[in-house]
C-alpha cells in the first residue's frame, strides 16, 4: 500500500537565480518576490541550505567587485571624489580637523518681572499696522 504524502510540494529555488538577484543588490525580500516564494521561504533556505546561502554572498561579492572595479578606474581617469573616497576608505587617510582653543563668550539672559497679560501684550505683542503700510 503506497502513502499518500500531504501537505505542500517542496519549492525549488535556483542557486543561480538567486546569485544574479543578489548581484543586482536586490533585498531578500524582493527576492523571494521575484523567485515566487514566500519571504519566510526564501529566509529559511538561505539558512539552512549552504548552496542557496553561498549563491547570495557571491552574488553580492560579485557586484562589491565589479563596482570597487569601476571606482577604481574612474581614480585612474583623475577623478578627484573617487580617489578621496578610495584614500578616505580603503587607505584609512581620513582628513579630520581639530581645533583647539578657550572659548570666552558669555551669554545673558534676562527674564523681564512677570506682568498681567494686558500689559505684557501692550510691551511686546504684535505692532500695531502704521498708517499707509
Amino acid at each position: 500500500m503506497t502513502k499518500k504524502l500531504t501537505g505542500r510540494p517542496s519549492v525549488i529555488i535556483n542557486p543561480k537565480q538567486v546569485e544574479a538577484l543578489a548581484g543586482l543588490w536586490l533585498t531578500k525580500e524582493a527576492t523571494a518576490d521575484f523567485l515566487g516564494v514566500s519571504r519566510a521561504t526564501l529566509f529559511d533556505r538561505l539558512k539552512t541550505d549552504p548552496e542557496i546561502e553561498a549563491a547570495w554572498l557571491r552574488g553580492r561579492a560579485k557586484l562589491q567587485a565589479s563596482t570597487m572595479q569601476g571606482l577604481i578606474q574612474s581614480a585612474r581617469n583623475g577623478s578627484v571624489r573617487a580617489q578621496t573616497f578610495l584614500a578616505e576608505r580603503v587607505c584609512g587617510l581620513k582628513e579630520s580637523l581639530t581645533i583647539e582653543g578657550e572659548v570666552n563668550t558669555r551669554y545673558v539672559v534676562e527674564i523681564p518681572p512677570e506682568e498681567p497679560p494686558d500689559q505684557w501684550q501692550a510691551n511686546y505683542g504684535a505692532a500695531e499696522p502704521q498708517d499707509g503700510a
